[in-house]
């Protein structure tokens, strides 16, 4: 098998604190829980116009970024107030939120000191004793939330910046030391300390909707569509597990341990390229297409091959340009095969198995002619959304496997590859596969 080349490796960061990566919803401190894969506590700066909008943004990425470590999914928990205290909840595998936002909390800064009270009660007491203990040595998030109206530009400094301060480990002790890189008293991995706000760019919940739909919805303000976080993550689950006859069946399950979102995806990627192609088809109906055109012709089949197995594998007559991107030089005549890659627990290997299901493709014979083969791999638009040094690297890995094929230097033939995501309609079809840089360009790149 091939090997990916040392250009990849990650790069080092020089100094401690530095952010070197862009967040397309949120402008972060010293460090983002995206780039660590330490436990985290984050200071989040709620505004007050779209405040539920952006909590419930971060809760939902955070919950991403454990699934993506680790695997399965965190518990979701609120502390609450019991006897007049804080309970803040064990937080190993957790997304929890402590939201300070409402009126009974109230801020005071002093020259020396600052404390957020509600009944004699200083909340930054127990969140200071939370980075302290750490989390178990377990992946886990704590969210603690306060309002924007807190800032008061007269008071001179910056409020959110003192409350970090407070709450962060104090330079040179255990915790922070181990954060570090130094050996400490336990194993346990301290937990990173930052805070976070909306990106001023970003429109929310509209321009979050990309993270589902790989495209904004609703920037019109319809009335059909939600209007609020919850809603467009409600709505797109809700419309990708819909039923439908065409995902039905073209769709096979893979034998082995398959996700349902890697199920549901390759099946709408499906249905959506039969659906594009049959619009050029005169006299008949898309089921007499189906059947007849498309499975009883083999143009189409998933979990195709046994030696690699493919998700999706095409021979139409000529690839709809309109659904799926390939270069300006690719035979839309030759074969092409799909595959879905979701990035669950890719987070410890660095996408080492999305390399691996292009590498496989390698000199196989039971796939057709590579010389006219392509290859598109499919991500959901949140492995690229969530930053844009992630984003990067990914198409550069499918960027080092075709400049390997093309080189003549070397004896490995195989298809070319693009990197895309899948676009979803209000209905939650799949309408087009988009180039993963054009749509780093639309995401990164708002004004």
């Amino acid at each position: 098998m091939t090997q990916v080349s040392t250009e990849l490796a990650r790069t080092v960061r020089p100094g401690e604190g530095e952010v070197e990566f862009e967040d397309p919803f949120y402008d972060w401190g010293s460090a983002s829980p995206f780039d660590s894969a330490r436990p985290s506590v984050i200071l989040h700066v709620s505004p007050e116009n779209r405040r539920g909008d952006s909590l419930a943004l971060l809760q939902r990425r955070l919950r991403d970024e454990y699934t993506y470590r680790r695997g399965g999914e965190p518990e979701a928990k609120r502390v609450r107030m019991i006897a007049g205290k804080p309970k803040i909840p064990n937080l190993s595998n957790t997304v929890a939120t402590f939201d300070l936002t409402d009126e009974e909390w109230s801020l005071e800064a002093r020259s020396e000191s600052i404390r957020v009270e509600r009944d004699g009660r200083d909340a930054l007491e127990y969140v200071e004793a939370i980075v302290e203990t750490g989390f178990a040595g377990d992946l886990g998030y704590l969210v603690v939330n306060v309002p924007s109206r807190w800032e008061d530009p007269l008071s001179g400094g910056d409020v959110f910046t003192r409350i970090h301060d407070r709450i962060a480990p104090p330079s040179g002790s255990k915790s922070d030391l181990r954060g570090r890189g130094h050996s400490g008293d336990g194993d346990e991995e301290p937990p990173l300390v930052t805070r976070c706000q909306p990106n001023k760019n970003a429109d929310l919940p509209a321009d979050a909707s990309t993270y589902w739909f790989g495209q904004q919805v609703g920037a019109d303000d319809s009335a059909d569509l939600p209007s609020t976080i919850e809603g467009y993550e409600e709505l797109f689950e809700r419309r990708l597990r819909q039923s439908g006859w065409l995902r039905t069946v073209l769709t096979e399950e893979h034998d082995g341990n398959e996700s349902n979102e890697h199920y549901l995806l390759k099946a709408a990627v499906a249905a959506g390229l039969v659906r594009e192609d049959f619009q050029d088809e005169d006299g008949s109906t898309l089921e007499e297409y189906v059947f007849e055109t498309i499975l009883e012709a083999g143009k189409l089949e998933t979990e195709h091959g046994d030696g690699p197995c493919v998700d999706i594998y095409t021979q139409l007559d000529g690839l709809p340009e309109s659904f799926v991107p390939l270069p300006d030089d690719a035979d839309i005549s030759g074969n092409l095969i799909i595959e879905v890659e979701t990035g669950r627990s890719e987070g410890g290997t660095n996408f080492r198995k999305l390399w691996h299901t292009i590498d496989r493709l390698a000199d196989s014979d039971g796939l057709g002619s590579s010389a006219n083969a392509s290859v598109c791999i499919v991500v959901p638009p949140r492995l690229l959304a969530r930053t844009d040094e992630q984003a990067n690297y990914l198409c550069r890995l499918v960027s080092v496997w075709n400049r390997r094929v093309r080189d003549e230097k070397t004896d490995i033939k195989g298809p070319n590859a693009t990197l895309s995501v899948p676009v979803f309609d209000e209905r939650g079809d799949c309408v087009a596969l988009k180039h993963a840089e054009e749509f780093i360009e639309e995401v990164y790149n708002r004004d």
